[in-house]
């Protein structure tokens, strides 16, 4: 419940930027490579997260990266949708050691529920832990 509580902040903040995202259509960026967004970048802007891989397209330059302001606007949505990214990755993970937990539970062979729990609980939560490194530099 306390860490509930402490990531409130964080979750709040993720919650209502989803209302002030443009349409990905719209977007300047993309956070994986598409056709569209073909060049690569990394965020390098004071207050931001750094170094969060980004894509941009052929324009990007022209468009935006000339003008500080535009370009701190980019890079504060790349860093919102790289939080929010991580955030949906970590609960997946978190799901997944779940059910493997339930599913080590049912096994009926206690060496093998054991080896099936022991397997769970070393499941790494990269995702997890990438979001809490992140949030603790905000």
């Amino acid at each position: 419940m306390a860490q509930f509580l402490q990531m409130l902040p964080v979750l709040l903040l993720l919650f209502l930027s989803l209302f002030s995202f443009p349409q990905e259509a719209e977007r300047a960026f993309s956070l994986n490579r598409t056709d569209r967004h073909s060049m690569q970048r990394a965020t390098s802007m004071d207050h931001i997260l750094p170094n969060i891989p980004y894509f941009v397209g052929n324009t990007f330059s022209r468009d935006h990266a000339r003008d500080r302001r535009r370009l701190f606007q980019v890079e504060r949505e790349v860093q919102q949708a790289y939080l929010y990214d991580l955030q949906r990755q970590c609960e997946g993970q978190k799901q997944d050691k779940a059910r493997r937990v339930q599913a080590a539970r049912r096994v009926y062979n206690s060496d093998e529920r054991a080896r099936r729990m022991a397997e769970a609980d070393e499941m790494p939560l990269e995702a997890c832990r990438l979001f809490q490194e992140a949030t603790r530099l905000l």
